[in-house]
C-alpha cells in the first residue's frame, strides 16, 4: 500500500486535503493510505527517515536538503481547483505505476529550482530553448518546466531516440503523432506542436515511416 504524507501549515486546509484524499482512495479503490498529516515538516522528514520507501507527498513547504520529484503544483486558494489537482495527481500516479510494473523504466533526472525531478523518458515530448541563456524547457506528458542546460548536451546525452529537428527543438521521435509538411510543424501525442527545419524534413519522414 502506497503511503501518502501531507504537510500543510494551515490546519483547515490540512483537514480538507486529508478528508478529500481518503474519499478519493475509497471511491477509486486506490491501493493507498494517508499515513501522516502534519503542520510541521520535521514530522514528515522523521517519518521518511525512519521508514524510507516510495510514497506520495503533498507539501506546502520546502523540505531543506530533501529534494523530491514534483509531479504537479496544486492551487489551494480555490477549493474546486485544489480538489481537482489532487484528483488528477492521484490518477496520474496510478497510471504511471501501472505502466511501470514489470518493466524497467529509464528516467531523465534534472534539478529544477530546488527540486530534483525524475521524469520517465517515454513521457517527454520535446525540449525547447527558452530564449534565455542556458535555459531549456521540458515539455512532458504531465510536466512542463525549465532548467539550466543546453540542447547540444541533451542531444548527446539522450541519443538516437531524440532528434534535433530545429535549432530550438529536440524531439522524442517515439511521441510524434503526425507531421504538417506545409507549415513544417510536428504534432505530438499530447497535442503540443513544435517546428522543424527544412534540413530536418528528410530525417523526420524516415523516422515517422518506421513508427
Amino acid at each position: 500500500m502506497l503511503p501518502i504524507y501531507i504537510c500543510e501549515d494551515d490546519g483547515a486546509v490540512l483537514a480538507a486535503q486529508k478528508e478529500y484524499l481518503e474519499k478519493q482512495i475509497l471511491i477509486e479503490g486506490y491501493d493507498m493510505e494517508v499515513a501522516l498529516c502534519s503542520r510541521h515538516p520535521e514530522d514528515i522528514l522523521n517519518a521518511v527517515k525512519a521508514a524510507p520507501r516510495l510514497g506520495i507527498y503533498f507539501l506546502d513547504v520546502e523540505l531543506k536538503g530533501e529534494p523530491m520529484e514534483a509531479l504537479d503544483y496544486i492551487v489551494k486558494g480555490n477549493p474546486e481547483k485544489m480538489y481537482g489537482g489532487i484528483r488528477e495527481s492521484l490518477a496520474a500516479i496510478t497510471e504511471r505505476m501501472g505502466r511501470e510494473q514489470g518493466e524497467q523504466t529509464e528516467y531523465f533526472t534534472v534539478k529544477a529550482l530546488d527540486v530534483v525531478k525524475h521524469i520517465p523518458i517515454d513521457e517527454i515530448m520535446f525540449f525547447e530553448t527558452t530564449g534565455r541563456t542556458h535555459r531549456i524547457e521540458l515539455h512532458g506528458k504531465y510536466d512542463r518546466f525549465d532548467f539550466i542546460g543546453s540542447i547540444q548536451e541533451l542531444e548527446t546525452q539522450l541519443g538516437s531516440r531524440f532528434l534535433r529537428v530545429h535549432r530550438a527543438y529536440l524531439v522524442n521521435t517515439g511521441r510524434i503523432w503526425e507531421l504538417d509538411l506545409k507549415h513544417r510543424e510536428i504534432l505530438m501525442e499530447n497535442g503540443e506542436k513544435c517546428l522543424f527545419s527544412r534540413n530536418a524534413k528528410a530525417k523526420l519522414l524516415q523516422v515517422v515511416s518506421c513508427l
